[in-house]
């Protein structure tokens, strides 16, 4: 007869004539647990090891052998748990790559929307010249004005359009007093600086193109000059110093 032990399910070949109707005790050989054996049963197969049993209250320690039939059902009854596994791993794994996936996504765009926020205006490589000139001069129709004019340089690799400039000038406490708009390439003589009006002035300075087309394909390291006026000036001790920034700049286009 085989027996399987109740702790390990190792089982063992027992002679039938060793037990007796009411049951015998037995020590497993392999993990040493304390069990009871019965006569066969005719259901049971006969195709373990020898198992040597002595009397009812003497344990005995056997030689196992893993018990093929046993063994083979328990792997068939984890199979289903390996698959679940394998299954649960599969899921989890893809929905790594999917979370991966999205942040990939989400930097792409974040970078593509930071790029665009910070998109040049076209006044990060256009440069005033330290160099400028400085002078008072009377008009007859504005009585006095304070004159800069200067050169600009384009910095970029290409080619640019309409430099675009503002002008400002500042009392003590370098607080504004007067903002100025113009566009390069509208250089004014002192003979215009004296005789022109005020709108005759600015129609001059607001000039896209400037004068001959100079503000437009102005080739890299080339400079293009300006002309800046300020008007219904107050007390000159009131003034302090004026700044002259770049607003902008188009990369130049053949057709404009």
């Amino acid at each position: 007869m085989v027996v399987t032990c109740e702790r390990c399910h190792t089982r063992f070949r027992v002679d039938d004539k060793l037990v007796p109707e009411k049951g015998v005790k037995a020590k497993c050989s392999k993990c040493g647990y304390i069990f009871m054996i019965y006569p066969e049963r005719p259901e049971e197969d006969d195709d373990g090891p020898a198992l040597s049993v002595l009397d009812e209250d003497t344990d005995i320690d056997t030689q196992s052998v893993p018990a093929t039939g046993r063994r083979k059902q328990e792997v068939r009854k984890s199979e289903p748990s390996l698959i679940s596994r394998k299954l649960f791993f599969g899921a989890f794994l893809g929905l790594v790559i999917l979370c991966l996936f999205l942040l990939f996504a989400y930097i792409r765009t974040y970078k593509t929307s930071h790029v665009q926020k910070e998109a040049d205006p076209g006044n990060k490589r256009i440069t005033v010249s330290s160099e400028t000139k400085e002078y008072f001069i009377d008009n007859i129709h504005l009585g006095q004005l304070f004159v800069v004019q200067g050169m600009v340089r384009n910095e970029y690799p290409q080619a640019r359009s309409f430099i675009f400039l503002k002008a400002t000038l500042y009392t003590k406490l370098n607080k504004p007093y007067q903002t100025i708009t113009l566009y390069c390439g509208n250089p004014l003589t002192k003979e215009q600086l004296r005789t022109m009006t005020l709108e005759e002035l600015l129609k001059v300075v607001k000039n896209k193109y400037g004068k001959s087309r100079s503000n437009v394909n102005i080739l890299p390291r080339a400079e293009v000059p300006f002309t800046v006026f300020f008007y219904n000036l107050p007390e000159l001790s009131k003034l302090t110093n004026y700044k002259i920034e770049v607003i902008s700049s188009e990369p130049y286009k053949p057709s404009s």
